[in-house]
């Protein structure tokens, strides 16, 4: 399991790599319908993933960090120690092995079909870059309407806020 941990956080070196990491455990955010109790410590629960959320019917997904797990196919070994679970209610749990390798691989190739599927610009400045983040940034006083938008214009038409005085503190610079 980790290299050490406590109730509030987790200390682990990801498979393939030297370093640690040292992530927030989210044993209170744990889903349900969780396949692996006993061997995962859950680590990210994306949004829309809570228990609220997944009781009312939406769909959601879970990381935690599950140990050293390996399995042979053919000839080829697969290391894992990530978890990742999807839970729709059409199919049920749905859990993936993954390893930093593969999550690196599905991040690009996600970004990938998003951008060919549905090419996005920021609806204010109009940038269009593979490469530029883009988030959907969810307006506060109207929930229901989305906007993509860049960093840049996001700061600047007030939808989230910058705080300089929160870099290099590890408290969220933009809120």
């Amino acid at each position: 399991m980790p290299d050490s941990s406590s109730r509030n956080e987790i200390i682990f070196r990801p498979l393939g790599r030297t370093f640690r990491v040292r992530i927030a455990v989210q044993e209170s955010k744990r889903p349900e319908c969780c396949p692996d109790r006993q061997g995962c410590i859950p680590f990210y629960l994306p949004l829309l993933s809570g228990k609220e959320e997944l009781d009312k019917g939406y769909s959601g997904a879970c990381f935690g960090y599950c140990g050293r797990r390996t399995f042979t196919y053919r000839k080829a070994v697969h290391w894992n120690d990530i978890s990742h679970c999807v839970m729709t209610p059409l199919k049920g749990v749905v859990r993936f092995f993954n390893c930093i390798d593969d999550l690196g691989t599905d991040f690009m190739s996600l970004r990938k079909v998003l951008q060919m599927l549905h090419p996005l610009a920021c609806e204010s400045c109009r940038t269009t870059h593979d490469h530029a983040d883009l988030c959907n940034y969810i307006i506060r006083e109207k929930p229901e309407r989305r906007k993509w938008l860049c960093l840049g214009c996001a700061v600047r038409l007030g939808v989230v806020e910058f705080h300089p005085e929160n870099i290099g503190t590890g408290r969220s610079v933009y809120c």
